[in-house]
């Protein structure tokens, strides 16, 4: 998703190695398909073959959609012969679109819930439950555009309007939850029934990104809420984790 970081790997072959034991730097490149492109490099010190880095994803112009990434530059660091070095890489294509990803934060997991509008607003609901069968609403999706974002603290959801209260000081203790979405009006979906995609961010604490991709098949108001992912929360403030994702409509 735009502004994620994707990790890439940059190994030299040894016949290039074997000829070369300068200090190298490699640029990555990402682009989609409307050309935002986002540049990285990697050192790899003399007589090391390989390196790590991080390279950010551009922005996109639709919901679904594909980034290629590719190496697209080498340099030697002490370039004293002359010789102008050049790269072939592969191409790596990787699906992406046009939802953004919550921001890290060190006490909770941010969850984003978005879906396509092709033409106008559809108005969608976004509810999570829990294992108890209590059931809670992120919001009423009447000011709904592209998506909503939430985030779940270690002792309380978080909703657009502020937290929402379990009655508990320990709100959303350790248990299984579960995302659903649905709509209740007729003029919540630009058409009714509606395929609708939609596309479910999580960014955990500790930064890493979980991203699941569905279709709801014939959305409707009267279609009811359609279960989408579960997880596991375990442990409470600062023992708190987040694991065991499942998709429950790939």
């Amino acid at each position: 998703m735009p502004g994620q970081k994707i990790n890439f790997t940059v190994t030299l072959p040894e016949s290039f190695r074997s000829r070369v034991q300068d200090t190298v730097i490699v640029e990555a490149t990402t682009l989609t398909s409307i050309g935002s492109k986002r540049v990285a490099s990697v050192i790899i010190p003399e007589n090391q073959t390989t390196a790590t880095g991080e390279i950010l994803v551009g922005a996109s112009g639709l919901f679904n959609d594909q980034l290629t990434l590719y190496l697209s530059a080498i340099n030697v660091k002490n370039n004293n012969s002359g010789i102008h070095y050049l790269l072939n890489s592969n191409k790596i294509d990787l699906n992406t679109g046009n939802s953004s990803i919550p921001v890290v934060k060190d006490n909770r997991m941010g969850i984003r819930i978005s879906w396509e509008n092709r033409i106008t607003t559809n108005n969608v609901r976004c509810y999570i439950k829990k294992s108890s069968n209590q059931e809670f609403t992120f919001g009423n999706g009447t000011d709904a555009r592209e998506f909503k974002s939430y985030s779940i603290y270690n002792s309380q959801l978080i909703g657009s309007n502020g937290p929402i209260s379990e009655g508990s000081i320990y709100a959303f203790n350790p248990t299984d939850y579960t995302l659903r979405i649905g709509a209740t009006s007729v003029n919540d979906l630009e058409t009714n029934p509606i395929d609708l995609k939609y596309r479910v961010v999580f960014v955990l604490p500790n930064g890493d990104t979980k991203i699941f991709n569905g279709t709801y098949t014939n959305m409707s108001n009267t279609s009811g809420k359609l279960d989408i992912v579960k997880f596991t929360k375990t442990g409470i403030d600062d023992t708190s984790d987040y694991n065991s994702f499942i998709n429950l409509n790939p």
